[in-house]
């Protein structure tokens, strides 16, 4: 979610940020927040940790084959 404050006096900004600003002007300010990086989960040892809904193994490769064989 940005906030945007259009209108924020110069002089009541930090120091760092009021740098090479006009000393009595007006800035735009937007506030973005930034991605958050997720903690990556591995796949690997996912596998075979459900039971198949989709059927037996051979069932579901032979369906994959015939799907591209249509294309």
């Amino acid at each position: 979610m940005n906030k945007i404050v259009p209108d924020y006096p110069v002089d009541k900004l930090p120091a760092d940020l009021r740098e090479g600003l006009p000393k009595h002007g007006s800035v735009e300010i937007e506030f973005r927040l930034k991605q958050q990086m997720q903690p990556r989960v591995l796949l690997a040892p996912l596998a075979g940790a459900v039971p198949n809904i989709h059927g037996r193994d051979e069932e579901v490769v032979q369906y994959i084959r015939e799907l591209r064989e249509d294309s």
